[in-house]
C-alpha cells in the first residue's frame, strides 16, 4: 500500500505532560542504589483517549528486574498526556515509547542506538542535514494494524523558534521525514494498540529513525 504523508490534516502525537515527576530520585530502589545498579529501560505505554496509560511494557530491560518493575509502577501511576488527536481532530488511543533513566555514577550514557527505534546508514546525508539526525514520526494506524498515516514531528523539546537550531530541526524534517516514513513503514513491526478490554483499536505511535554516515565515509 502507498503510505499518505500528512499536509492540511495532521496527526497529533500524545504530549507527556510534566515527564520530570514520573521517577525522581526518591523513588530510586535502596537495594539497587547500594548495588550501584542502573539503566534506562524502553518502555512502551499504551495510551487512552483521554492521556491516562492503560498499559505498560518493557521493550529493552535492563539487567536488573527490580528497575524494569517499578519503571512500569511509576509511569502508570503517574504519567499524563496530552491526549493524541486522529486525522479528523478527534481524541484517539496512543502509544508512546521512550526511556526511564536511573542513573548512577559512572554510567555510559545513552548510546544513538538506544535513542532510536531503526537505523538509516547512508554514503552522505544531504547539505546542511547534520550528522547524526534524528527524525520522529507519529502514525496513523488501524484496528488490523496496517498504517495509513505518517507525520514528521519535531523533537519533543523543539528548539525556540525562529533560532538556528529551529531551522535546522525543521530541515531535517522536511529533507528526511518522507524517506524515515518509508522505511518505518517497511522495516518496523507497526502493531494495532489493545484497550483495556484487549481489543485491537486504532491509534497514533511514536517512533524515532536515526539517520546517520558510513564510518570513514569521505
Amino acid at each position: 500500500m502507498i503510505l499518505a504523508m500528512l499536509s492540511a490534516a495532521a496527526l497529533v502525537a500524545a504530549e507527556p505532560i510534566n515527564p520530570r515527576v514520573w521517577a525522581t530520585p526518591t523513588d530510586y530502589p535502596s537495594k539497587a542504589l547500594r548495588e550501584n545498579q542502573g539503566g534506562a529501560p524502553r518502555f512502551r505505554l499504551t495510551i487512552a483517549a483521554d492521556g491516562t496509560p492503560i498499559k505498560c511494557e518493557i521493550t529493552d530491560p535492563t539487567p536488573y528486574e527490580e528497575l524494569n518493575t517499578i519503571s512500569c509502577e511509576l509511569l502508570m501511576r503517574r504519567a499524563r498526556f496530552k491526549p493524541a488527536m486522529d486525522v479528523a481532530g478527534k481524541p484517539t488511543f496512543a502509544v508512546y515509547q521512550q526511556r526511564l533513566l536511573w542513573w548512577v555514577e559512572g554510567m555510559k550514557p545513552i548510546g544513538r542506538s538506544q535513542r532510536s527505534d531503526a537505523i538509516v546508514t547512508v554514503k552522505r546525508l544531504p547539505g546542511e542535514i547534520p550528522n547524526p539526525a534524528w527524525v520522529r514520526l507519529a502514525f496513523a494506524i488501524d484496528a488490523t494494524g496496517t498504517p495509513t498515516n505518517c507525520q514528521p514531528l519535531l523533537p519533543e523539546s523543539p528548539s525556540r523558534a525562529g533560532s538556528k537550531a529551529a531551522e535546522t530541526e525543521q530541515r531535517v524534517l522536511d529533507v528526511l521525514g518522507s524517506t524515515a516514513c518509508k522505511y518505518a513503514q517497511d522495516t518496523l513491526e507497526l502493531t494495532a494498540a489493545i484497550d483495556s478490554n484487549g481489543n485491537p483499536v486504532p491509534s497514533v505511535q511514536t517512533y524515532t529513525i536515526l539517520f546517520e554516515e558510513e564510518v570513514g565515509s569521505d
